[in-house]
């Protein structure tokens, strides 16, 4: 509920007035799971509704979710993703989040070694630096740094792999983490290129 709420943004102020009510119903109930249930998708208003698998799907992609999610609900996300990536074919291996580290596949000081889908290398993130001089080249970095911080360009990486890539070019990335035993970074690490649309 609380996780499905942060990638819609849809804020956490009415937390306490949902859970007294979701105990009430469940205590009076014979079924406390179903009474559960059926009491939270009775919450229509923003403050406190559940969010939809179609709203979800189609909200959370373009948040920009780094700065407002924990670190420990980010963790959570990105493990559900790599459970659900998992088939009969991969091994049968439990791996603890705990000590995996939330990583920026792009990272977010980029303009040094990820050049631009036009090919050109910025200046600088700073895409207001860049409205003045150079107004071809602020709309591409206006772009890419709406997208930098989304759910989409999120990995999991141990806390010594995650510094020492730092804001290494993609080459360098790929080839780190195409050796995770994580399928989410094998899949990323497919991507010859790693840009907006990928």
């Amino acid at each position: 509920y609380m996780i499905r709420r942060d990638l819609c943004e849809l804020g956490n102020k009415n937390y306490n007035k949902v859970v007294a009510g979701a105990l009430r119903e469940m205590q009076a109930a014979a079924d406390p799971v179903d009474a559960f249930f059926t009491y939270m998708v009775s919450l229509t208003g923003d403050a406190s509704r559940l969010p939809s698998d179609t709203e979800l799907l189609r909200s959370a992609p373009s948040k920009a979710i780094y700065n407002s999610m924990g670190s420990q609900k980010l963790r959570s996300v990105l493990s559900g993703v790599e459970r659900a990536l998992r088939d009969k074919f991969d091994e049968d291996v439990t791996v603890s989040t705990a000590n995996l580290t939330v990583e920026h596949i792009m990272p977010r000081h980029w303009a040094k070694n990820w050049p631009l889908p036009s090919g050109k290398m910025a200046p600088t993130e700073d895409a207001y630096a860049l409205l003045l001089t150079n107004e071809d080249m602020w709309s591409e970095v206006e772009q890419r740094e709406s997208i930098k911080n989304t759910l989409g360009n999120l990995t999991l990486l141990t806390t010594s792999l995650n510094p020492s890539l730092g804001n290494a070019g993609w080459d360098e990335k790929r080839s780190a983490i195409s050796k995770s035993l994580l399928v989410l970074n094998r899949d990323v690490a497919e991507h010859a290129v790693w840009d907006e649309i990928a």
